[in-house]
C-alpha cells in the first residue's frame, strides 16, 4: 500500500490501514520539512464549533462535514492512546470570547455558535471572561461574553505528527522522502508513483 502525503490525514491513513494489514506492507512518500502544509496549521482540528458563523449549517453537505467533524473529534482520545501520541501535544478546553474589537458580525458569530450549542446539546458554560487567567485585553477590547467548551480543543500540530509519524515507523510503516510528481497507469489502473528525483515507487 502507497500512501501519497505524510501529513495529518495520510499519517491517519496509514494508521487506520495497520489495523487491518502488516505495518511493513504500508509506505508513506513526502517531504520530511512540512513548512507550508496545512497539517501544520491545523492547530484547531479539534474545534468543530468555535468555528462556525451564521448559516455555517443551512445546507445538507456542509452539515454533514459538520457532523463528520465532531464524530472525529469524538474518536481522538482513543486514537491518540492507541497510537501513542503523548498528552502534551494536545489540551481539550476552549474558551470561546465576544470582544468588542470587531463589528456587529462578532456578535452574530457569537450567537450562532451559541445556538448551534443548544441544537446539539453539546455540553458548555457561560462564564465570566475577566476569570480567564489568559485573556487580558485592553480595556477597549474587553468581553462581553464567553463560554467554555470542554470538548472542543487544540494540538500542537507538529508534535502531533512528528508523534504519529514515530510510533508508525516503529510499528514498521516504511517512510520515503520526496515529493510525487506524477503517477503511474497501465489500463485504468494506477501502479506506481514518480518522485520528482525519478525514483518509482510501485504498488497494488
Amino acid at each position: 500500500f502507497l500512501i501519497i502525503g505524510n501529513g495529518m490525514v495520510g499519517l491517519a491513513i496509514a494508521a487506520g490501514l495497520s489495523r487491518s494489514v502488516p505495518a511493513e506492507r504500508i509506505t508513506v512518500v513526502g517531504p520530511i520539512s512540512r513548512p507550508y502544509s496545512a497539517s501544520m496549521a491545523a492547530a484547531a482540528m479539534l474545534n468543530s464549533f468555535a468555528e462556525l458563523e451564521p448559516g455555517a449549517l443551512d445546507q445538507p453537505r456542509d452539515r454533514l462535514k459538520f457532523e463528520l467533524s465532531q464524530a472525529s473529534a469524538r474518536l481522538w482520545a482513543a486514537f491518540v492512546e492507541e497510537f501513542e501520541i503523548p498528552a502534551e501535544h494536545y489540551r481539550l478546553g476552549t474558551v470561546l470570547v465576544n470582544n468588542n474589537a470587531s463589528n456587529a458580525f462578532e456578535d452574530q458569530a457569537f450567537d450562532a455558535i451559541a445556538g448551534y450549542l443548544e441544537e446539539f446539546a453539546e455540553p458548555r458554560e457561560r462564564i465570566e471572561p475577566t476569570l480567564e487567567p489568559a485573556y487580558s485585553p485592553a480595556s477597549g477590547y474587553r468581553s462581553r461574553n464567553a463560554l467554555f467548551l470542554p470538548r472542543e480543543g487544540v494540538v500542537n500540530p507538529d508534535g502531533v505528527v512528528h508523534a504519529l509519524q514515530q510510533t508508525l515507523a516503529r510499528r514498521g510503516v516504511r517512510f520515503v522522502e520526496g515529493v510525487v510528481e506524477s503517477l503511474d497507469k497501465v489500463g485504468g489502473s494506477t501502479c506506481g508513483a514518480r518522485l520528482a528525483d525519478g525514483r518509482v515507487l510501485a504498488a497494488e
